[in-house]
């Protein structure tokens, strides 16, 4: 992966300030990046800026101006005067120090009276808005960093007293927080608002974990203190010997980095611990790129860059030309990474939804998709009937355009799933994926066509739940529910109250089964005691499903003149009992055979199926055992049972209900 960077350049011999240049393949090529004798250069997030007529340290005047790059990956730029912005804040206002967030850049000021000001622009320096963070108090601005655009700490100083002291901001400097004092040890020299070269770096980078570069003039050392409790209380860190030089200090890949600005690069993996990581002649300072890549340069002919403070890569500068550094780093003159050109970072997608997802270049983006989007929007999502090939499209807002081929392994809803969707009103995603699944299993395993009714219970209420799937019309010839007495609904099924409650199916087995070829099966969700599954009986003929009578007995009847029995004793999971034969009646818990019966077959009951309740002349057997899913169809063998049990425990492990 190639980065881009830029950096000021003047004549080798004459050392005339010549331009911002740009290199996109480790400084192979450079490329003039415009800009009027720029002399220094910032970048904040996607926008890239370099000053020149005496730039950010000097009092305002008319000669100031900044310049901004607006796209072209920073090969070009456009003029943004400053001094209209603060004229009105008097002749005495003076900028020591400025910063960056992602999208925004920010210039501490103090103007007459000791007045704190605080000006930021989100728009490329277009327009200003300032906030007066104290006002009259007789201190002077030294130090500003931002953490992201509400919070944000100041370092102050006094003449009189000589004091330093550490200030926090939540909301954008609208309100401060004193937060403590700087011990008096650390700060040199003597009188620090005449002193503000001497502290030449100062970057918080969260609300708790903070550094402050420093220069003891009088011991000619260099010191870095750190806060780990938002600027309460300090600790040194580190010392350097003369001769004293500029120190900047950075964060890469989780590590922390400080350059003596005399050659030694120091690096902790904890932040309190500095040893030297490498020695780099003539190297003066570093500077990050979106804490991933750690910079070193020279005013020199050479920069080095690494993502680990060890292993360096050498950029060299164009021909006949050197890198111009300003000795002083607080005031900028760095060498500064560009984010590469916009790209698309991801394409997510679900069943009928299409979102894309954007990284680098100038945001905001705007999106297209193929042939079926080809305007370009703000949204990042797109709507689509089918899966294919497709070209994901993303253009930011200086007009790069990026593309990519996405495959989306999607087709056209299954017309029964979306019958169903549709009678039901099922908008969550997960849901429609579990029955789409659901049925293209049946379907592709020959078991559709073997059901008349199946009840998948889905959508957490009376009015998803009443629809059979194979017929999703609100008929009583569709096989649709009705519910009786108090039958609670929610996203894991159904489930009667003991007493009152109970589903009539509509399905009457002696008017819709065939006598040996007839199968009936229940999902259940919790072990209890007693109640029917399923059930109805006319007064002579009875079939039914118990998963777990009180007798600790599970029952099951097809068309035979009485139940067979077996020990149980936990009734979740899948039950089936198919009648394949005249002599043939098989019960299946979880697709396992538990009971191989022989039972003739006689006739089959002329009553409604109940579910959670034996429907008979007086109902009984109500039961409060919860239902997850239930079928009503033909017969199925032994393999088909099995096959059945994974689907359907595929489905509720889908719903994440599986028991």
């Amino acid at each position: 992966m190639a980065y881009n960077i830029v950096a000021n350049l003047v004549d080798a011999t004459t050392n005339v300030e010549s331009g911002a240049y740009v290199t996109k393949d480790y400084g192979k090529t450079w490329t003039l990046a415009g800009g009027t004798v720029p002399s220094k250069t910032m970048r904040n997030g996607t926008r890239y800026w370099i000053s020149r007529g005496g730039g950010f340290s000097n009092p305002l005047t008319l000669t100031n101006s900044i310049e901004a790059g607006v796209g072209n990956e920073g090969t070009s730029y456009t003029s943004r005067s400053i001094e209209s912005a603060f004229s009105y804040e008097g002749s005495g206002a003076w900028v020591p120090h400025y910063c960056s967030t992602d999208d925004r850049i920010y210039m501490a000021m103090h103007v007459g009276g000791g007045t704190m000001k605080v000006a930021y622009s989100s728009d490329y320096g277009d327009t200003w808005s300032t906030v007066t963070m104290l006002a009259g108090t007789g201190y002077q601005m030294c130090l500003i960093s931002m953490v992201d655009n509400n919070v944000g700490y100041m370092i102050l100083a006094t003449v009189l007293s000589n004091e330093m002291r550490v200030y926090k901001t939540t909301n954008n400097w609208a309100g401060n927080t004193f937060v403590g004092f700087i011990n008096t040890s650390y700060t040199l020299p003597s009188n620090p608002p005449l002193g503000i070269s001497s502290y030449t770096d100062f970057k918080m980078f969260d609300e708790n974990i903070g550094y402050l570069c420093l220069i003891d003039e009088a011991a000619a050392t260099t010191k870095v203190i750190r806060t780990s409790n938002g600027g309460s209380t300090w600790s040194q860190v580190l010392v350097s010997g003369p001769p004293p030089r500029y120190l900047t200090i950075e964060k890469v890949n989780g590590r922390y980095f400080i350059h003596d600005g005399n050659g030694n690069l120091y690096r902790s993996d904890s932040g309190i611990i500095f040893g030297v990581s490498a020695s780099i002649s003539n190297s003066r300072s570093i500077s990050s790129s979106n804490g991933k890549l750690l910079i070193v340069y020279t005013n020199d002919t050479t920069i080095h860059i690494s993502t680990n403070g060890a292993n360096f890569r050498q950029i060299n500068a164009p021909s006949g030309k050197k890198f111009a550094l300003s000795d002083n780093t607080m005031f900028g003159g760095k060498v500064h990474y560009l984010p590469r050109k916009v790209s698309i970072k991801e394409v997510r997608y679900n069943r009928e939804k299409v979102m894309i997802f954007g990284q680098h270049g100038t945001p905001p983006y705007q999106y297209a998709l193929d042939s079926l989007y080809p305007t370009y929007q703000s949204s990042p999502v797109f709507a689509i009937s089918a899966g294919g090939s497709y070209t994901a499209k993303i253009k930011d807002s200086a007009g790069v355009i990026s593309t990519t081929a996405v495959n989306i392994p999607f087709f056209t809803n299954d017309t029964d799933v979306q019958a169903f969707i549709t009678a039901t009103g099922i908008t969550n995603d997960t849901q429609k994926t579990a029955i789409d699944t659901l049925v293209k299993s049946l379907k592709t395993n020959s078991l559709w066509t073997k059901f008349q009714a199946i009840y998948p219970f889905v959508g957490g209420t009376a009015t998803t739940h009443k629809y059979n799937l194979k017929n999703p019309l609100d008929t009583d010839g569709a096989f649709r529910l009705v519910f009786n007495g108090t039958v609670t609904h929610d996203a894991s099924g159904v489930t009667g109250n003991g007493t009152t409650g109970w589903i009539d199916t509509f399905y009457n087995p002696r008017t819709s089964a065939t006598l040996n070829d007839h199968s009936i099966s229940i999902y259940g969700g919790t072990n209890v005691a007693g109640g029917y599954d399923i059930g109805a009986n006319d007064g002579t003929y009875e079939n039914a499903i118990i998963a777990r009578w009180t007798n600790n007995i599970s029952y099951s009847q097809v068309n035979n003149a009485s139940a067979n029995t077996i020990a149980s004793t936990d009734s979740r999971g899948y039950f089936m009992v198919s009648r394949t034969a005249s002599n043939v009646v098989t019960t299946y818990k979880n697709g396992t055979a538990i009971i191989n019966g022989t039972s003739a077959s006689v006739n089959t009951p002329n009553r409604n199926y109940g579910l959670m309740v034996l429907n008979q002349t007086s109902r009984t057997g109500y039961s409060t055992r919860r239902l997850q899913f239930a079928t009503i169809g033909t017969s199925l063998t032994g393999t088909q049972a099995s096959t059945m049990y994974t689907i359907v425990q595929a489905y509720q492990t889908a719903l994440s209900r599986n028991v």
